[in-house]
């Protein structure tokens, strides 16, 4: 009966040489066998063993790697949607304290055309800024089957009409 490379070293210490070796980047077997330390027997792991054991991680740090990428760009469009909103607040801000001001001014003061720009730059940036925010975050919240039905309904409202392309077609059988 053939024996598993490494089954006399604990459950876990392979956990915690799984989770070393991820952290570390998922070094190869020889680098990570440099850089690992013994087990509480004071026993190493051959190269070879941890080849082994790296060859069972790799789907599960796959997975892993996946759950990354969603929980970054979930923070990224967190973020975005945060800027966004303090920006459209801050366009408002400014358009009121060009609005407040320009109150405060005599008719032979509209020369300022300062205030107009400030004004002017404020509803730019509010309205290049709300309603983005809102809808980012609903998009991120939606499944795959929902997105694919807003796309579909934008679609089906646009003034131009689109070819349908099914599974398996070719452009060039025309």
């Amino acid at each position: 009966m053939k024996k598993y490379p490494g089954e006399r070293f604990s459950e876990d210490y392979r956990e915690n040489m799984f989770e070393l070796w991820y952290k570390q980047g998922k070094p190869s077997n020889i680098i990570f066998h440099r850089r690992a330390p013994a087990d509480e027997n004071n026993v190493m792991p051959t190269a070879a063993t941890f080849k082994f054991w790296i060859d069972d991680w790799r789907e599960r740090a796959e997975a892993l790697d996946e759950l990354v990428m969603q929980k970054l760009n979930e923070r990224l469009v967190y973020e975005k949607v945060e800027m966004l909103k303090r920006h459209s607040e801050a366009g408002r801000k400014m358009q009121k304290m060009a609005i407040d001001t320009l109150e405060q001014l005599k008719p032979d003061d509209f020369t300022s055309s300062s205030l107009i720009r400030l004004w002017a730059e404020g509803i730019r940036i509010e309205r290049e800024s709300s309603g983005i925010p809102e809808a980012l975050e609903k998009m991120t919240k939606m499944s795959d089957e929902q997105l694919v039905d807003e796309i579909k309904d934008i679609f089906s409202h646009a003034p131009v009409e689109f070819q349908q392309i099914e599974d398996g077609d070719n452009a060039d059988n025309g």
